[in-house]
């Protein structure tokens, strides 16, 4: 989430190619970490670490932690408000 908190945001497309997807993911600092930590998923298998992480990004999205903004075939996550969720505990958002 400081990640977020920061003004950085990542945009991903249905038609980008594995490597620059995963590329754009990875982006988001802590994130490749958070999803093999609590997804156990394979870091040798580019595509399932990658989905698996646009899974957490998503996630975070559904609990109001990050802003998705969907266009035309675009994602983007964004930061939501990040003062709202300071003072409580670790979470996984947290750790982003």
């Amino acid at each position: 989430m400081r990640w977020f908190e920061s003004g950085n945001r990542i945009e991903i497309a249905d038609d980008m190619p594995l490597e620059a997807y995963f590329r754009e993911l990875d982006r988001v600092k802590g994130l490749r970490e958070v999803t093999k930590k609590h997804m156990k998923v394979s870091e040798s298998d580019t595509y399932e670490l990658s989905s698996a992480m646009e899974f957490v990004l998503d996630a975070l999205h559904q609990s109001s932690k990050l802003a998705k903004d969907e266009v035309d075939h675009v994602t983007s996550y964004k930061d939501m408000v990040g003062s709202i969720f300071s003072g409580r505990g670790k979470s996984i958002e947290e750790e982003l």
